[in-house]
């Protein structure tokens, strides 16, 4: 098998055929005030079946939810138990699966998720990235220089990323490293060449301003922009 550390890499869109949905079941480390965990857990499992019915869903799971998950999942959900899993935001601190321009091979990215830049306690979270990929893959994440979530970054399969300057290039996550060093890393590991960067803004949310709640590719060259309703 070729080299992981050899190949040139892209990310595709989102619209692009994908093999499986990932998601993660919340337990009482991502909230202990009872009705909004289990507010929370009903709409991750409503969302997990649904997706179920067309293509298949990997549903990491803690000790602590794991029969509850198993009992409540469509049959085409494969809940697997991973003790690291709190929170439900995947998006955020799981792998980004990338694909090589040269060879038909599937890669995972780990981009060393920090919690938002230290706004939450350590759960685990900062492992799943590296242990989804070699549950999916068999084999280890390819681990990158930087700190990224995948909610602050948004491709369009072509070679364009958006992202708000205030979630990556943010000393909370990337201390000491210029812009022009994320660019480079962000190329190198999601085949990227051109950059929309908007602002954002420090302290926005959690996320210091992800994109993916602003900005979202529907094809490539095409945008669908969020407009706040007065």
């Amino acid at each position: 098998m070729p080299s992981a550390s050899d190949q040139k890499w892209y990310q595709p869109a989102e619209t692009a055929p994908q093999q499986c949905v990932l998601m993660a079941y919340p337990n009482s480390t991502s909230d202990n005030s009872g009705n909004l965990l289990e507010d929370g857990q009903n709409e991750i499992i409503s969302i997990a079946n649904a997706v179920a019915q067309f293509e298949k869903v990997i549903l990491f799971s803690s000790s602590e939810t794991l029969e509850k998950a198993k009992t409540r999942a469509h049959i085409n959900v494969s809940v697997v138990c991973v003790k690291q899993t709190s929170h439900l935001w995947i998006r955020d601190f799981g792998p980004i699966f990338v694909r090589s321009h040269d060879v038909n091979l599937l890669q995972g990215v780990d981009f060393n998720f920090n919690y938002w830049g230290g706004k939450r306690v350590p759960s685990g979270e900062e492992h799943i990235a590296e242990l989804a990929t070699k549950h999916i893959i068999g084999r280890p994440a390819l681990s990158a220089a930087i700190v990224a979530e995948g909610g602050g970054m948004e491709v369009d399969g072509e070679g364009t990323v958006m992202a708000a300057e205030s979630a990556i290039i943010n000393d909370n996550r990337n201390l000491g490293k210029t812009k022009e060093q994320i660019e480079d890393e962000l190329s190198r590991l999601l085949g990227v060449q051109k950059f929309l960067w908007l602002a954002g803004e420090v302290g926005k949310e959690t996320t210091d301003c992800h994109i993916d709640a602003l900005a979202r590719f529907i094809r490539p060259g095409v945008i669908l922009s969020e407009q706040a309703i007065a």
